[in-house]
């Protein structure tokens, strides 16, 4: 929607427009002459909304008609003001308007009471359910491990070579620990090194000549 914005004068009708066209799809599958009382919203994509919950809180609640104001403020504002009021990178500031609308649409045509923002995701409830088997204990979760793997599979994705991958590694790692006291870097760099050791190849997977460029 990003091309029609330039060219339309009333680009947030044109995007609501839009948007009721493919929940009317999503409102068909859903069980008729239900109230919908609570909206829960949460994710990655409603960074956005985390100023709005108090500090040492997962959730905030509000009513239609506070997010009601969210919508009002939004749709009037400038990619700059967004950026500043809600903190958040120029990147990602064209992303809150169609976020905000499409939330707007649903919890209307959801008639919901109350709508409930929280900074919980997915991760969180994975982590939940993983202690849950273990009866509560803690489970440990090592984020730098999980980047490890993340970059494992995607080399594994583009079919690189897993004998080259580890040796590759494998070494970049034994340099950086043996010349630590010149170069004075630390953990984070190190991870940095084992993660693009691992996928050093993956560009071979477009292109073997020119494969570093890919990669």
């Amino acid at each position: 929607m990003s091309d029609v914005q330039a060219t339309v004068p009333n680009y947030v009708d044109v995007l609501r427009d839009y948007i009721d066209s493919r929940l009317l799809d999503f409102m068909r599958l859903l069980p008729r002459d239900v109230h919908y009382t609570n909206v829960i919203l949460m994710g990655s994509a409603l960074s956005l909304f985390e100023r709005l919950i108090p500090v040492g809180e997962a959730t905030v609640e509000t009513d239609r008609e506070g997010f009601d104001l969210i919508y009002n403020e939004v749709t009037h504002a400038s990619d700059q003001y967004l950026s500043d009021e809600y903190d958040l990178p120029m990147s990602q500031t064209s992303q809150v308007l169609p976020t905000v609308l499409l939330l707007y649409r649903l919890i209307k045509n959801l008639n919901s009471d109350k709508v409930w923002i929280s900074n919980l995701n997915l991760l969180d409830g994975l982590e939940v359910d993983r202690a849950a088997d273990k009866g509560f204990m803690h489970a440990g979760f090592d984020p730098d491990e999980e980047i490890v793997v993340s970059a494992q599979n995607l080399a594994e994705r583009y079919r690189v070579d897993p004998k080259h991958r580890d040796a590759t590694v494998q070494f970049s790692l034994q340099l950086f620990d043996r010349l630590k006291k010149l170069h004075g870097m630390g953990k984070r760099e190190r991870l940095l090194l084992q993660i693009a050791a691992t996928v050093n190849d993956v560009g071979s997977y477009i292109d073997t000549h020119h494969h570093f460029i890919h990669s």
